[in-house]
């Protein structure tokens, strides 16, 4: 295994941000990372239902496009928002019941893994944008880590199912115009 200069700084960023789970203890972190994840999780999958009935309820909008933005924004603000109001509740039961030092240590690893995961969204945005796949891929072409993160973040994003329902869109699409067209040409 041969680490790159892109593989290097991943690993810095991954590991200096980590230190704030050192400050903030595993549960703080944990609930962090649930908000974060958890938010960005549900949203990808649930984004285009929700912005749907956010959207024509409520702003008149009939763009996809702009269903699938209101309701991600909306799921994971909800989401996440509603762990952030747990949390204080949930530390303040917990302080007495974790030693210091475990309590640290596992905020540590809890913010280092919530950090490669947020990174691992970045490098999909960053790979699936042509401009910057094509002003990055001399960056990424031998770099160890930027599959593994863009893998993470494409499961997390559900990049991989969107792509498998906008093709199965699309053919369905084609198969109900030619079956117009046919319907056209057998009527003259």
């Amino acid at each position: 295994m041969s680490l790159n200069m892109l593989d290097i700084v991943i690993i810095a960023i991954v590991f200096l941000l980590g230190t704030k789970g050192i400050l903030n203890g595993l549960v703080k972190e944990g609930l962090n990372f649930i908000g974060l994840i958890g938010g960005i999780y549900l949203a990808s999958r649930f984004n285009l239902e929700i912005g749907e009935f956010i959207g024509s309820n409520f702003f008149g909008m009939t763009n996809k496009a702009g269903f699938e933005l209101v309701g991600f924004i909306s799921i994971f603000a909800i989401f996440w928002f509603s762990v952030l109001l747990l949390t204080p509740i949930a530390v303040g039961f917990s302080k007495e019941k974790i030693t210091q030092k475990v309590d640290r240590y596992a905020g540590y690893g809890v913010a280092i893994v919530r950090y490669f995961i947020i990174l691992g969204t970045i490098m999909v945005v960053i790979n699936n944008s042509q401009v910057l796949r094509e002003k990055f891929s001399f960056y990424s072409k031998d770099s160890f880590f930027f599959p593994i993160l863009s893998e993470v973040g494409s499961v997390l994003l559900n990049i991989e199912n969107r792509k498998d329902k906008a093709f199965l869109d699309a053919n369905s699409t084609i198969k109900e115009e030619n079956a117009t067209m046919e319907n056209n040409i057998s009527i003259r």
